[in-house]
């Protein structure tokens, strides 16, 4: 499989589902922006079909939020079709995700009960595969401590001598 990584918008809130294997899933839509053409002209988004899977759906699909911004990783899969409505075949682009952080702060992770550090779920495909390293667990990443690297004195952000 391809891997790739996306950071962007979520553009639906997660729904959690249920497979016909009885497996729990949660699906969400992520906007990735593409910036300004040459003469200034903001590009179309890249729309993403996202999954989570099991332990990391029913533990954070109910908070994947419509305009909450994450990063997500995965295994990427393309796919094209027709229109029920006839017109130009499309693409769906569609992870199957690997790694999810919620970003930006905010209400997003006050939802997800943090406390101003970013939350990760990684590992866990279903199926009982795992990859290293990963567990499927929630974790949250802890600020490291300020140091003086710079030798000037200064011990951390409470003697910056400037406002």
């Amino acid at each position: 499989m391809k891997q790739i990584t996306i950071a962007g918008r979520v553009g639906r809130d997660a729904e959690i589902k249920q497979s016909k294997n009885g497996k729990t899933y949660a699906s969400f839509s992520v906007a990735v922006d593409c910036g300004k053409d040459s003469t200034g002209e903001k590009r179309p988004s890249v729309w993403f079909d996202c999954t989570l899977w099991e332990r990391r759906a029913e533990a954070l699909g109910p908070h994947i939020r419509k305009g909450s911004f994450v990063v997500v990783s995965g295994d990427v899969d393309a796919r094209a079709y027709v229109p029920k409505e006839g017109g130009e075949p499309k693409a769906v682009m569609s992870i199957r995700v690997g790694e999810f952080t919620f970003g930006g702060g905010g209400d997003e992770q006050r939802a997800a009960g943090g406390g101003g550090g970013q939350h990760r779920a990684a590992g866990g495909y279903g199926g009982g595969q795992r990859p290293s390293g990963g567990g499927g667990q929630q974790r949250q990443a802890a600020a490291p401590a300020p140091t003086d690297d710079f030798g000037d004195g200064f011990g951390g952000d409470d003697e910056i001598p400037f406002d």
